[in-house]
């Protein structure tokens, strides 16, 4: 539910007129929605408010006083000597006037505190531009309840345009706009489906199959998205991404295949016209409001009016933009298809004794002995460098153990 069906129907949601879904609706919208949050404790603080005042009380024997009076009038000739009572406003005024004064200033009071704290959106109706509905907008809300739906009818019925109202003399546009505004009816379009494919194969020779699968791709029109090889203890192997044309996707399927053993093959399909329609009727919407939006610029005399048609043109035009580069991204992902090819050499049997190649297995033995030899020097290197750093350490510690050792058979001597 989008902020503008929440604040068409805060109303009902505060005399608990809604259903218990559509409640559940609305408090979960609230909750996330800054703005509609301030709206209803805005209008719940007006309502507050109106429902403090005090209310007028009124004499207990007003009605027996105006019912004897009337009586009494109608029984009564009229003639010459029938007086009518004359009317001593003074004191009228002293009993009662004080008594309407007092509420109509409340009134007034109550007006002006309404508008000062009232949120976003609580104020007389303005004019705002109406946006048309989408179609799966449409589609909730015509499950919802009927007074809801009268509720909504009401609200889209006028033209409004956020924040301000349109400058006068343009209200003629701006009800043309409303009406060209409405839901456009969908372009018949042909069914829009993004097809992907996977495919596993098991090939003699990855250099030939490779050549091959870029040969196919050519021809087609496509092209490689990506492309990694790699080398495991079985053999080589690589896979590819390719973005092949829509009407040649059987074919290029087919011919890949013929590259090798199949090992696993999956296609899916993903419709998506559903969305193509809605979003393509949005946009065509947005158009004809930023047309009759550069029409009301045109009729604008005033700084302030042209800078209120000119926010709302941007943010039209940004919507446009934003639709259409989904429509481009629908396009390109319908009219190019996806498949991901997986290649894997298959694994040599072995069926007899191999020897080593004779000139191959002497040079590993002359890497090994030279990297032994080398090893060893490396040893030897450390070794003495650790002797030069240590030298010192050695020669004190040897001091001290000659002293210990000379006190020690000087002890044994002495006994």
């Amino acid at each position: 539910m989008d902020c503008r069906a929440v604040r068409e129907r805060l109303s009902l949601y505060l005399d608990g007129e809604l259903t218990t879904s559509e409640i559940q609706l609305i408090d979960e919208h609230i909750e996330s929605c800054t703005d509609c949050r301030a709206e209803l404790s805005s209008l719940e603080e007006t309502v507050l408010l109106v429902r403090s005042l005090e209310p007028l009380e009124v004499p207990p024997d007003l009605q027996d006083k105006i019912i004897d009076r009337t009586m009494a009038a109608a029984n009564s000739p009229i003639g010459a000597s029938t007086r009518i009572p004359r009317i001593n406003w003074r004191h009228a005024w002293g009993r009662w006037g004080r008594t309407f004064s007092s509420v109509a200033a409340l009134l007034v009071v109550a007006v002006l505190i309404g508008k000062t704290v009232s949120g976003p959106g609580f104020s007389l109706p303005t004019k705002e531009v109406y946006q048309a509905p989408s179609a799966s907008d449409s589609a909730d809300r015509d499950a919802e309840s009927p007074a809801m739906n009268e509720v909504a009818e009401e609200q889209t019925s006028m033209f409004m345009m956020k924040e301000s109202s349109l400058p006068e003399g343009m209200e003629i546009a701006a009800e043309e706009m409303n009406r060209d505004g409405a839901t456009a009816p969908a372009v018949p379009t042909e069914r829009k489906v993004i097809q992907t494919a996977y495919l596993s194969l098991q090939i003699e020779k990855l250099d030939t199959a490779v050549d091959l699968l870029q040969e196919a791709v050519r021809e087609c029109g496509g092209f490689v998205q990506s492309s990694n090889m790699f080398r495991q203890e079985y053999g080589r192997g690589a896979s590819y991404t390719l973005r092949i044309p829509a009407d040649r996707f059987d074919d290029v399927l087919s011919r890949l295949e013929k590259l090798g053993d199949v090992q696993n093959r999956g296609i899916t399909g993903q419709d998506v016209t559903e969305e193509y329609v809605d979003v393509d009727a949005r946009r065509r919407n947005l158009i004809r409001q930023e047309e009759r939006l550069l029409a009301i610029l045109d009729q604008a005399k005033t700084v302030e009016d042209i800078l209120k048609v000119e926010g709302q043109l941007e943010r039209v035009r940004g919507e446009i933009e934003s639709l259409t580069g989904r429509l481009r991204y629908l396009d390109n992902q319908v009219g190019l298809s996806t498949i991901d090819v997986e290649l894997q050499e298959r694994p040599r049997s072995v069926t007899a004794v191999q020897l080593p190649d004779q000139k191959g297995f002497g040079a590993r033995l002359a890497r090994a002995f030279t990297g032994s030899v080398n090893l060893l020097l490396s040893y030897i290197s450390n070794m003495m460098v650790w002797l030069v750093s240590a030298a010192p350490f050695l020669f004190v510690g040897a001091g001290i153990g000659a002293v210990v050792w000379w006190a020690w058979g000087y002890f044994q001597r002495s006994k």
